[in-house]
């Protein structure tokens, strides 16, 4: 009777580290099973299997692309797709995700990042993490003062001056800004 209460005993502690085993081995292998490298490289020359282009920049000089099912934003050169490099950051969404000024150096996404170009396919986040999105709405406070901070703001787009258009609504009233690449600061639209 003791013998086979023990038999029971040592068979489950078995099955249960096989279990919990098993479950480790699904948990740090989950992006590979599902379709997605486990480390993504920053510069990489491999192609995705299945992709997505998010945006084509105004001369057409790169775009951005991800793969089916990823959470990376790729840069790739139209003139060399061997040529990418990961988007720091970013999340695809659609639709039109990003804005690129006409001079294809600076780079706005619709969750508030602004990152800046510098090289052919690598962007850096302006600043630092959140100051786009940050600075707008101190911006919009200080100059339209609106009575809530219940307010949908809107990227229009680049003008040939480096100026980039933003609009922003509340519950009252609205108001018209723009980011001037140039000051690298926000001002009231002209």
């Amino acid at each position: 009777m003791i013998a086979r209460g023990f038999k029971r005993i040592r068979t489950t502690w078995v099955g249960g580290f096989a279990i919990l085993f098993l479950g480790a081995v699904i948990f740090w292998n989950a992006p590979t099973l599902s379709g997605q490298e486990a480390t993504e490289s920053p510069t990489s020359t491999a192609r995705p299997k299945s992709k997505a282009v998010l945006y084509e920049s105004p001369k057409g000089d790169y775009r951005l692309e991800t793969r089916t099912g990823s959470k990376s934003v790729w840069i790739v050169s139209v003139k060399n797709p061997a040529k990418r490099n990961l988007l720091a950051r970013a999340v695809p969404f659609d639709p039109d995700p990003y804005e690129a000024s006409s001079d294809e150096q600076w780079l706005v996404s619709r969750d508030g990042e602004l990152y800046q170009r510098v090289s052919e396919v690598k962007f850096v986040i302006f600043k630092k993490k959140g100051w786009f999105l940050s600075e707008l709405e101190r911006f919009a406070e200080q100059t339209f003062q609106p009575n809530s901070r219940h307010w949908i703001w809107s990227i229009g787009s680049w003008d040939d001056s480096n100026r980039l258009e933003i609009g922003i609504t509340w519950p009252d009233g609205e108001g018209e800004m723009v980011f001037n690449a140039s000051t690298k600061s926000f001002e009231r639209a002209p």
